[in-house]
Order: C-alpha cells, then sequence, then structure tokens
C-alpha cells in the first residue's frame, strides 16, 4: 500500500492491520462504496490508512451480494 498499490485479505482484520501500517501516523478506518445509503452490489469492503494516505485500499472477503 506504500506504494499506492491496492491489496487483498482474506479477513476484515488482516486488512485492517496493512492499512495500519501503510501510515502509522493514526487508525486507519473501513469503508464500503454506497448507493442510496446501501452497500453498492459487487463492491468491496475495505480499509484506508489514515487520512487516506496512500492512496489505496485495503479490500477484504467478497464482494457485497
Amino acid at each position: 500500500m506504500k506504494s499506492k498499490k491496492d491489496i487483498w485479505s482474506i479477513s476484515s482484520s488482516q486488512a485492517e492491520i496493512v492499512a495500519a501500517g501503510a501510515n502509522t501516523k493514526g487508525k486507519p478506518f473501513k469503508e464500503v462504496d454506497r448507493y442510496k445509503g446501501k452497500p453498492k452490489k459487487g463492491y468491496y469492503y475495505h480499509w484506508h490508512p489514515y487520512k487516506r494516505t496512500s492512496k489505496a485500499h485495503s479490500f477484504y472477503g467478497g464482494p457485497v451480494k
């Protein structure tokens, strides 16, 4: 992630650890793209490093159904 490349993990906790390591100045945060307040089908839940630096995603699991 430090080289601005997305990654994928099996679990949320693993993805969070990777996002936390990409920027150690603060806590990462979890997100999923939404449409009308609901998670978009086919999109993946993911973590972002603190303040979205680096600009990459730490995806995990399968797509929203």
